[in-house]
């Protein structure tokens, strides 16, 4: 997915959902609803492992951030269990310059 704000975009995301782990995940539409709306409504999660690190872009991402290769990014990556079982790993890469927080 690609999330963009005033016509920019500021975070590329990749997503890997386990649907052993979450039922129905096949079949959802997240066109209609985006995947992380989807687990929170439908997914208790009891673990999350949060790694944040500084990157270069590379291929598809530097392409979709609309950046240079090579140029720095912020890389935030998530992964959710459900009683040890994984539910899902997100990969967020942020555009140059993209700010967490205040």
């Amino acid at each position: 997915a690609l999330h963009e704000a005033d016509g920019r975009p500021w975070a590329h995301e990749e997503r890997w959902i386990n649907p052993e782990a979450a039922p129905g995940a096949l079949a959802a539409d997240f066109a209609a609803v985006s995947a992380n709306e989807w687990l929170v409504a439908q997914v208790p999660y009891d673990q999350v492992e949060v790694g944040i690190a500084a990157e270069r872009a590379t291929g598809r991402v530097a392409r979709a951030l609309g950046c240079d290769e090579g140029e720095a990014i912020l890389v935030v990556e998530r992964v959710t269990r459900s009683g040890g079982r994984g539910v899902t790993l997100v990969r967020l890469s942020h555009a140059p310059g993209h700010r967490l927080g205040s």
